[in-house]
């Protein structure tokens, strides 16, 4: 069979009597060292006075992250866990940037404008490791002179939660006829029934996060 393919993808004051519903949570992925912008949507035709961001891990207390204004960027604890990571992107978008996997939990934004109206938006952030480079090894179980059965396995260190997905071909397709292939429970091996045709024998793995 020619050389087998593999290749990386990489792809937040009530009456006490009152149930209030959650906030709805966007969800947003992440890579350590890389950076994000989270980007509030005020409601059209209300003009933004002031964003107040707001960060929980879910392991202990809320804290205050920083404060837009008209006068700037304010920020209540600037030796707090980022430090000189946050920056105003606009008037309404935070940027994270140097992200680290504590980073991950809930970012909070109460935006007051003009009008005294308060809207509350959340995201979800989520910081993942970098995934590493996988590589496919091949085991060859039986063959004739018509086909050829086979197992790959994409094997990505460390990387227990990571999605796999194969693909095959060039340009690369999806695996296709169901009756040449099956793939294990958590899709790391591929068990092959392939004619000797150097056109299906070109098959690639693609590990990606969560």
């Amino acid at each position: 069979l020619p050389p087998r393919l593999w290749q990386l993808s990489l792809v937040l004051g009530q009456d006490p009597g009152l149930a209030q519903a959650p906030t709805p949570r966007r969800h947003v992925n992440g890579i350590l060292g890389g950076s994000v912008l989270l980007s509030v949507v005020p409601f059209p035709g209300r003009k933004v006075r002031t964003v107040e961001w707001s960060f929980g891990a879910g392991t202990g207390d809320t804290i205050q992250l920083a404060e837009f204004t008209s006068a700037g960027f304010e920020r209540p604890n600037p030796k707090d866990q980022f430090q000189q990571r946050l920056e105003m992107h606009n008037a309404t978008s935070l940027r994270i940037k140097a992200l680290q996997l504590d980073d991950s939990g809930v970012y909070e934004a109460r935006i007051k404008t003009t009008v005294s109206i308060v809207e509350d938006q959340a995201f979800l952030l989520t910081v993942y490791e970098p995934v590493p480079e996988p590589e496919i090894r091949s085991h060859s179980l039986s063959s004739t002179a018509a086909k050829c059965n086979i197992t790959l396995q994409c094997l990505v260190p460390g990387g227990e939660r990571v999605n796999i997905s194969w693909r095959r071909g060039s340009p690369m397709r999806d695996l296709g006829d169901q009756e040449r292939y099956q793939l294990s429970p958590d899709g790391r091996s591929l068990q092959l029934s392939l004619p000797l045709n150097p056109l299906a024998s070109n098959f690639t793995c693609t590990a990606s996060n969560p």
